[in-house]
């Protein structure tokens, strides 16, 4: 009996060897399952903390862009009205430039007519001068011919005043002597 229950003791040591040996593998098995999914959690944690960051990055990155959209599209804006401004200001000139062509155009035509008119002038001021000398020049022959006149005139009148005298004397004469 004493064998027999060394023997069932020995057996269930056996039973409990292999039951421990059982219960080793399955623990090693399972810390080795456990480590893998650790290490798996681990691995996966951080992917997500990479992808976590690379959202983030990319989160900012879209700000960014969004932003420089928004300061682009106010450039562009800025460039548009500055382009509509230019725009009104070419046509405002260009209807300048029109119109002070037409006013020059009418301005030449104007100095065309002064100019013909100024050429007339001229050719009557010329024949004027003409005319002027030739009255100048009658007048001087008038005088001349005046003072001639004259200068006949008084000697006639001298030499009627000595046949005055001279029948003064003859009518005193005759009236001495009747």
């Amino acid at each position: 009996m004493a064998a027999g229950i060394v023997n069932t003791l020995k057996t269930k040591i056996k039973d409990n060897a292999d039951e421990l040996e059982k219960y080793e593998v399955l623990t090693e098995e399972t810390r080795n399952k456990y480590n893998a999914e650790k290490k798996l959690r681990e691995e996966t944690e951080a992917e997500v903390n990479a992808m976590n960051r690379k959202i983030k990055l990319l989160e900012d990155n879209l700000k960014r862009n969004e932003d420089r959209l928004d300061l682009m599209t106010g450039k562009s804006q800025t460039a548009s009205d500055r382009l509509q401004e230019s725009e009104d200001k070419r046509q405002t000139i260009e209807c300048t430039y029109e119109s002070t062509t037409d006013k020059f155009e009418a301005l030449e035509n104007q100095v065309a007519e002064a100019k013909r008119i100024a050429e007339e002038s001229d050719q009557k001021c010329e024949e004027i001068g003409r005319k002027l000398m030739l009255a100048e020049l009658q007048k001087d022959r008038a005088e001349s011919k005046a003072d001639r006149s004259d200068n006949k005139i008084k000697s006639l009148e001298s030499e009627l005043g000595s046949v005055q005298n001279n029948m003064k004397s003859l009518s005193v004469s005759g009236d001495i002597s009747a």
